[in-house]
Formats: C-alpha cells, sequence, structure tokens
C-alpha cells in the first residue's frame, strides 16, 4: 500500500515538474464535489449546503469526468462536498480514481469515518475538518461533531491511514488557535488554519461571527508564531511571509491587469486557474473557493477539453488566501512546499 502511495506521488511530481518547465495548463489537481448533502450545518459553508437543489452527482457522470480529467493531465483529486461519505459509492470511486495511478485525498467532517474506515483505508490522505476545542467546535459545525472528528482521525491514524486536520476560524474559536495546533502536535499529523470565505449576495445565521480586521491580524500573527516552532503547520513560510507583508484587506484580490494594487506589491501570481479546478455538483467550475459562484465554466455542457481551454478567463491574478499560495508555490516548484506535500499528500 505505502508503495502505490509513493507510486503515485513520483507521477504527480513528475506531472508538477513537466507543467512548469514546459509552462503548460494543465488541470493537475481536480477538487471534485460529489455531493451538497451533508450531514452538518457549519454556518461558514462556501458550498452553501443548506440552500441547494442540487444532490449528487451522478456515479457514471463522475466516473466520465475523472477519465476525462485524468487525460487532460490531472494526477491528484480531491473528494468533496458536502460531505462525500453520505455517498454509498465512495469505495468504488476512491477504487477507480487509483486504478488510474493518481492520488486521491477526501476531505470529510468525520462523522462517518468509522463507519467507511473500509472503504478509506487506501486513501493517499484524508483531511478532518476541527475547529477547535468541543465547545467552540461545535459552535461552528453543530453538537456533537467535535467528538466525532476525534474519533475519526484516531480511527484513520489506526488504519495507517495519512490524516491532515483543517480548521476554519470564527469569533466562536478564535481563541483556540494554540489548543489547535497542540491537537495535531499530539497526533502528530499536519493541520492547517485558514478563515472562512463570505459572500456578499449570501445571509448567515451568525452574522457576527467573522473575526474583525485587528483579529485577523493576531490570527495570522499567531499561525506564524507557531510555523517557527513547530513543523506541524502545514503552511510554508513563504506563504505566511507574503500574506503579512499584504497591504491591503485580506478579501482584496488583485485583477489580472494590477490596476488594483497601488501600492506596487510584489506579488505572487495565482496558478489557480493554470493548475487546478474545483468542480460544483452542477459542473460548474471555478480556481477556488473565492472565486464560487462567479460565473463558472460548465463542464458537463461543455465537456471537460472545451471547459478547460475557457477556464483561465477570471480576473483575478493575487490574493492574500494561504492555502491558495501555497498550492501555487508548490506548482512554481517550492521546495518547502515539496517536502510538505510529500508528507501529506
Amino acid at each position: 500500500m505505502k508503495l502505490n502511495r509513493l507510486a503515485r506521488k513520483i507521477r504527480t511530481a513528475k506531472a508538477i515538474i513537466s507543467a512548469h518547465l514546459l509552462n503548460r495548463r494543465v488541470p493537475i489537481m481536480a477538487n471534485l464535489l460529489l455531493t451538497s448533502r451533508c450531514n452538518l450545518r457549519c454556518f461558514y459553508c462556501y458550498v452553501n449546503v443548506e440552500n441547494r437543489k442540487d444532490a449528487d452527482i451522478p456515479h457514471e457522470k463522475i466516473i466520465k469526468t475523472v477519465n476525462d480529467l485524468y487525460a487532460l493531465g490531472t494526477r491528484v483529486f480531491v473528494l468533496l462536498g458536502g460531505e462525500p461519505l453520505v455517498r454509498k459509492d465512495i469505495g468504488q470511486i476512491i477504487r477507480h480514481i487509483h486504478s488510474l495511478g493518481a492520488v486521491c485525498e477526501l476531505i470529510t467532517n468525520g462523522l462517518l469515518v468509522p463507519k467507511k474506515i473500509d472503504q478509506l483505508r487506501e486513501l493517499d490522505s484524508v483531511c478532518v475538518s476541527l475547529d477547535g476545542l468541543r465547545k467552540s467546535h461545535d459552535l461552528n459545525r453543530g453538537r456533537g461533531s467535535y467528538d466525532a472528528a476525534v474519533k475519526a482521525i484516531d480511527t484513520l491514524l489506526a488504519a495507517g491511514v495519512p490524516t491532515r486536520i483543517k480548521a476554519v476560524i470564527t469569533q466562536n474559536n478564535k481563541n483556540d488557535v494554540h489548543a489547535i495546533h497542540d491537537f495535531a502536535k499530539s497526533k502528530g499529523i499536519m493541520v492547517t488554519m485558514s478563515l472562512a470565505c463570505t459572500y456578499e449576495d449570501r445571509e448567515y445565521n451568525q452574522e457576527n461571527s467573522w473575526l474583525l480586521p485587528d483579529e485577523e491580524t493576531r490570527f495570522y500573527e499567531q499561525v506564524t508564531e507557531l510555523k517557527r516552532i513547530s513543523p506541524n503547520i502545514g503552511y510554508s513560510s513563504r506563504a505566511l511571509d507574503y500574506v503579512a507583508g499584504w497591504p491591503y484587506s485580506k478579501k482584496h484580490i488583485v485583477n489580472r491587469r494590477g490596476t488594483n494594487n497601488p501600492q506596487n506589491y510584489p506579488l505572487i501570481p495565482c496558478l489557480r486557474q493554470d493548475r487546478s479546478l474545483y468542480m460544483d455538483v452542477d459542473g460548474c467550475i471555478y480556481p477556488c473557493a473565492n472565486m464560487w459562484g462567479k460565473g463558472g465554466i460548465n463542464l458537463f455542457e461543455l465537456g471537460a477539453e472545451k471547459a478547460w481551454k475557457q477556464f483561465n478567463s477570471f480576473n483575478c491574478s493575487s490574493c492574500a488566501s494561504i492555502p491558495d499560495i501555497d498550492i501555487t508555490l508548490l506548482f512554481s516548484l517550492f521546495l518547502e512546499n515539496w517536502f510538505r506535500a510529500a508528507r501529506f499528500l
């Protein structure tokens, strides 16, 4: 099993290096929302599961999409939702991706992990959502979800599945940053923390739960401080330093012409549109969660090849989203990001 994981990592590394050296647009990483169904109601959910009409992508359509994207060069498939484990065919999907020789990661809230562990053993990695201590985590995600997430992490580690955790920081858990890190350290796993993506056209049932600007700054300072002393923080030093110097609001997105970068901040041009995609259950594709719902091209209607060719029309170039900066650095062959990916992908 470990040898198979290593072989898939090597294929992915070759694809990234080739795309970089040849300067080719290749969808190396595809994040596929398999379902909009979820057994939790996280108030900040960027997928907006509470107000979705779409349910599951039909199995045959998922398999076709995976095959088509693989033919275009995709070597990492990230399965998410909603909650991907509500699907009865999740094991079949994982096995099909592996039959192609591609990496498969899954992102989950953990509730169904113990029940489906036999279908998850061969995953290349699993990311479990853990937002803090029991009280604050449950305020973010729902009563009882903390205990389920911890049980999921223990179950995955006992089964030998590479596991990491991710936290979304709000007013509910802003004081848990160190506690989240300490939990990850105690388990010997990687942790990433980020702020929620918010959208002006939505109503949230916890409207006052976002961090204030000075609290956002303190959050980034805390993560940076932890990074200096801990290998368990999943972000690279380069990404954290970049955000620390970001002269604009953390929600500010620099356009492709750079006309809204008046301070001439030395930008890291985002490679999301050139190396990866997010696909919603309706087939629309986006470069990242920040662009969610903003004029996505429909892969189901156009087909994967044509959709990918048109998938560089979003008017964004750079932002202060650490996960997206780190992905760009990975695709740009920064060594620190490669060492991190080697451990957890």
